[in-house]
């Protein structure tokens, strides 16, 4: 099954949205039981988080992730819904909070202090309508070489430096919500906000960061990236139906012989293309058979 719903159970809402806000952090979260607390710190210390609504979207969770950040309060509301589709949490996420800025941050997502605020003031530059800080690629202590290898090599990749957003938090403004109106049923969620705006419109908070965190092994990143892959194959079949415009995001190969020629990156250049190579071969029969979930892919 993809992240596509239909017709659910309508969600409860912990309170109305405030008569008046900065912008909006929609924070669609998924058993996130472990990671949320971590997250909402985060969230919290920023310097004007009470100027804003932040709305987490607990979906389809058979956790305590709604009930920990319902323990929480003002200024933080709570969408809960049985259905476990992210998209279908950002669109209510988008729908229970009010036209203005709006950040889209994953519920295990850690950020600097700051992130908030500093994404949201490069929406207020003339032109500007995406934004996010930058991103930290972040192995966890407990990964292998292999795995700290792909990294290295991950990490050389242009688009990092494109004023890239995505991979777990962007910023809009109100003129690119209007672009991108409903969410599509769709994983690539950040595609889609990609494909919307051109390079020039975007902009990164360099001084700040956050930090998507690799899991411990490659076999699992394999995992990762079939659903990145089944997700890139429902974003282009949208856009093909939608005549958006997807060349941008396509970079093409030639940085990663740049980095081949470096001897030392030959064990993480090998990693990389056996990650993309296995997963371009299962994404689609995983997409097929729907074993493409939330944030996993099954079987």
């Amino acid at each position: 099954m993809t992240d596509a719903i239909s017709d659910t159970p309508e969600p409860t809402v912990s309170a109305p949205r405030p008569g008046t806000a900065w912008a909006s952090v929609i924070i669609p979260a998924h058993n996130e039981a472990t990671a949320i607390d971590r997250c909402l710190d985060a969230v919290l210390a920023d310097p004007r988080a009470d100027e804003l609504d932040i709305v987490v979207v607990a979906n389809g969770c058979d956790d305590d992730t709604a009930a920990r950040a319902l323990r929480r309060g003002a200024p933080i509301r709570v969408i809960d819904t049985p259905v476990g589709s992210k998209s279908g949490a950002l669109e209510l996420g988008r729908t229970h909070t009010a036209p203005g800025p709006r950040i889209y941050l994953d519920g295990d997502i850690e950020i600097s202090p700051g992130a908030l605020s500093a994404a949201i003031e490069l929406l207020e530059r003339p032109g500007i309508h995406g934004s996010a800080p930058s991103i930290r690629l972040t192995p966890p202590p407990t990964a292998t070489w292999w795995l700290r290898r792909y990294t290295d090599v991950w990490r050389r990749a242009p688009y990092f430096d494109r004023n890239l957003i995505g991979s777990g938090f962007f910023a809009l403004s109100q003129e690119a919500s209007e672009r991108i109106g409903s969410w599509p049923s769709i994983i690539a969620d950040d595609l889609v906000a990609l494909c919307h705006l051109d390079e020039h419109e975007r902009a990164t908070a360099r001084d700040h960061w956050f930090v998507h965190e690799l899991p411990s092994r490659l076999r699992d990143v394999v995992t990762m990236e079939i659903r990145r892959e089944a997700g890139r194959t429902e974003f282009e079949a949208w856009a093909a139906d939608t005549g958006r415009d997807i060349a941008e995001e396509a970079p093409g190969g030639r940085w990663l012989i740049d980095v081949a020629r470096d001897p030392r990156q030959w064990p993480g250049v090998a990693a990389f293309v056996g990650a993309k190579f296995v997963a371009k071969r299962k994404a689609g029969a995983a997409l097929a058979a729907g074993r493409v979930g939330w944030n996993q892919v099954r079987g």
